[in-house]
C-alpha cells in the first residue's frame, strides 16, 4: 500500500493505493471519500454529500481512469477525470482540494502542458496529479 500526498503541514487529501489498479482517497478531514477500481472503471463515492451532488449534475461513476504509466514517467500519482463542463472541472477541484492538487492538461502524446480548459466538443480532459512529498 502506497500512500501519496502533497508536503505541506495543512491538512490535506490523501490517495492511498490499495493494489496496482485500485485505490482510496481520503478528504482533508481523514474521512474515506471514494474508492477507485480501475479494472472496472468505477468510482464508488463514499460521501452521501457528494454522491449526491454528483447525480444531480449528472457526472457518472465512471468519470475518472488512471493514467498509471504517466504517472510513473512524472513521479506523481495522476487521476485523468472526464469531465463535461467549466462547473464539473471546478467541482472536482473544490471536492479534491486546491491545495492538495497540482492540475496539469496532458495531451494524447505526452505533450508537456495544455491550455488551462481544453474543450474538445462538449468534454474537458483533467489530469489530477497527486505530487509526492520528494517532488
Amino acid at each position: 500500500m502506497t500512500e501519496i500526498s502533497p508536503a505541506s503541514d495543512e491538512p490535506q487529501h490523501r490517495l492511498t493505493w490499495l493494489t496496482d489498479t485500485s485505490f482510496e482517497i481520503y478528504m482533508a478531514q481523514g474521512e474515506l471519500t471514494a474508492v477507485y477500481d480501475n479494472n472496472t472503471g468505477t468510482l464508488n463515492i463514499k460521501d452521501v454529500a457528494v454522491k449526491e451532488y454528483f447525480t444531480r449534475h449528472g457526472i457518472g461513476k465512471n468519470l475518472v481512469r488512471i493514467a498509471r504509466d504517466q504517472a510513473i514517467e512524472l513521479g506523481a500519482t495522476a487521476i485523468e477525470a472526464t469531465l463535461a463542463s467549466r462547473e464539473s472541472v471546478d467541482l472536482m477541484t473544490s471536492v479534491f482540494g486546491s491545495d492538495a492538487v497540482t492540475v496539469a492538461y496532458l495531451g494524447l502524446y505526452g505533450q508537456s502542458r495544455l491550455p488551462p480548459h481544453r474543450q474538445t466538443g462538449t468534454r474537458a480532459w483533467l489530469h489530477y496529479v497527486f505530487i509526492d512529498d520528494h517532488l
